[in-house]
């Protein structure tokens, strides 16, 4: 019998093939340090995530995990230096089975996560943190005079912003960065409008669910209010342009509502008046009105505004103040 003998190949032409190996990513040497297990990160705050960057390239993508599934991109694509800063978003919600997860943008096989769970919580709603003691409701404020706002500043951070509310809506900001010390010394503006639906409300500034409003409302005069009605703006000598809005003021501690006019004095004779317009027949008795001076309105020095309550005796007459073109 005829006994067959197999050559190797190689052996039979005398050289072996060498078969190149491309070098691969191994996963392993890149390694996330922080979180990993245990922290306790706040929404609206800033964190730093860390890592060992090892072979995972130029960049990498940075995921956060809930419960070991997909839960939101921190970032699709940054830098492999080892760390990104990211602040929290407040939409996310709170909970104690979160992982970071960083991966290569050039080998998904190449990645790692925390070794533990951490949780993310927030603080939250009004006054949950933070509260406002003055003014609280009831309380007088006269324009130009100073006043303590306070507030016990429990876990707002370490700033806050003021936020002065008049029927519930923005009016102007007190500051919009101040020491969290429970203290702000405020002069009121005399642009604030007289008025007695005030609030204020004091805000964290690395967490705007950290805020708490004044229980109920307080008065803003100027400090005629002592007086039936006066007009406090216009004051005398402005120069008001057809066309553009200007804002009537005036402090009165009577009447639910008011009567605007507009009227002037003739040349001949300052003590003859003439109406112009009536700017509102029926207004609210809150101070403050934002009129636009018509077009069709004469070019005149000799104007002034005249209010008069409604239902009680009480009228006031401006300064004189132009109107031009």
């Amino acid at each position: 019998m005829k006994r067959l003998f197999l050559i190797p190949l190689v052996s039979l032409l005398g050289f072996a093939f060498v078969i190149p190996i491309s070098p691969s990513w191994s996963a392993g040497t890149l390694q996330v340090t922080s979180p990993n297990g245990g922290e306790k990160w706040e929404t609206g705050k800033k964190y730093a995530i860390k890592w060992v960057k090892g072979n995972a390239g130029a960049t990498v993508k940075i995921q956060l995990l809930e419960s070991g599934n997909y839960y939101k991109w921190v970032v699709k694509e940054t830098k492999n230096d080892g760390k990104y800063v990211w602040k929290i978003p407040t939409t996310i919600a709170t909970g104690s089975a979160y992982k970071i997860k960083i991966v290569s943008t050039k080998n998904k096989r190449v990645f790692d996560k925390s070794n533990e769970n951490f949780t993310i919580t927030e603080i939250v709603g009004d006054g949950g943190s933070i509260s406002v003691t003055k003014p609280n409701g009831g309380e007088k404020w006269i324009a130009t005079r100073k006043y303590a706002i306070k507030w016990d500043k429990v876990s707002a951070g370490t700033h806050v912003k003021i936020q002065l509310l008049k029927s519930g809506k923005h009016s102007l900001w007190v500051s919009q960065k101040t020491k969290n010390d429970g203290k702000y010394k405020w002069s009121v503006p005399t642009s604030v409008a007289t008025g007695s639906a005030y609030k204020i409300r004091v805000i964290s500034t690395s967490n705007a669910t950290v805020k708490d409003l004044s229980n109920s409302s307080f008065t803003v005069t100027n400090g005629y209010c002592d007086e039936t009605l006066r007009i406090t703006k216009p004051r005398g000598g402005e120069i008001w342009r057809v066309g553009k809005q200007y804002e009537i003021m005036w402090c009165s501690n009577s009447g639910k509502s008011v009567r605007i006019q507009l009227i002037t004095s003739t040349s001949s004779n300052p003590y003859y008046f003439n109406l112009v317009r009536t700017i509102n027949e029926f207004t609210d008795n809150d101070g403050s009105y934002t009129w636009k001076v018509p077009n069709s309105t004469p070019k005149g020095s000799r104007y002034f505004i005249r209010i008069k309550f409604w239902g009680v005796t009480g009228t006031d007459d401006s300064e004189r103040f132009t109107i031009y073109p």
